[in-house]
């Protein structure tokens, strides 16, 4: 697991984002406030809880599920990257208790590969 775009997300921090949708297969495409800042989730299985409750995977097909909860998410901001080497983990920490889990598929995914980039 590659994470070269770490350290440039920390340096945003805190950072709200205006929009996030759903992108191709299980990409997630974040836009923010910041001009010309944004965030994809790919290349990696990821799930979104609110304080410790699933609220929505990367499995899900169902497109209501990921309006609802996407649009919980926007506009709250960004504070806190947490990183799992252990367990090949990213954790995104949110206000409110929502947090964005990622980790890297091995299955599908090479250990060279990123999980997300700006």
């Amino acid at each position: 697991m590659v994470n070269n775009q770490l350290h440039m997300l920390n340096a945003l921090l805190p950072i709200s984002f205006v929009k996030i949708k759903k992108g191709i297969g299980s990409f997630l495409t974040f836009d923010a406030k910041v001009p010309e800042a944004h965030l994809w989730i790919y290349l990696s299985d990821w799930s979104i809880y609110r304080n410790n409750i699933f609220l929505l995977g990367c499995e899900n097909e169902n497109e209501i599920d990921y309006i609802n909860v996407l649009c919980q998410l926007e506009n709250k901001p960004l504070t806190k990257i947490k990183e799992d080497k252990n367990n090949q983990t990213i954790t995104f920490v949110f206000i409110d208790g929502y947090e964005l889990h990622i980790c890297a598929n091995l299955i599908e995914y090479d250990t060279k590969d990123e999980l997300f980039m700006l």
